[in-house]
């Protein structure tokens, strides 16, 4: 198993988790932003050996240490990140699209949405006292 970790900060990460089994590549879950404690708990259900690569690798498996987790293991650095290579690759194999349906994918509010929205709703809540 192959867990994609990207650095979200604030003790979070994006990550996806693939299945790699003779060059052919399963998605196994769906992007999502968790806690560090929590994808390795999400980690902790596989029995596989866990590949971890991306930027969130190194704050992933101090978070997979925390549980135990004994069957996890950072990518050596020359498959660790993204390359130029890697990417022209997985484009070849994607599904034709036009610049116009290119759309970004947000997995969590920008930090200046999150932050107005808890202060509207401390606000709410002061106003019902």
């Amino acid at each position: 198993v192959v867990c994609a970790a990207m650095d979200a900060r604030c003790n979070q990460v994006y990550v996806a988790l693939f299945r790699v089994n003779g060059g052919k590549v399963e998605r196994l879950t769906e992007e999502e932003c968790l806690k560090t404690d929590e994808a390795a708990r999400m980690l902790s259900e596989y029995d596989d050996d866990i590949m971890l690569v991306g930027d969130g690798a190194f704050i992933m498996k101090k978070a997979t240490d925390n549980e135990g987790l004994e069957n996890v293991k950072i990518a050596p650095d020359p498959l660790r990140y993204q390359t130029g290579y890697g990417v022209c690759l997985a484009a070849v194999n994607a599904p034709q699209l036009t610049p116009e349906q290119l759309m970004p994918m947000y997995l969590k509010l920008p930090q200046a949405q999150r932050e107005l929205m808890a202060k509207n709703a401390e606000a709410y809540k002061e106003r019902k006292e």
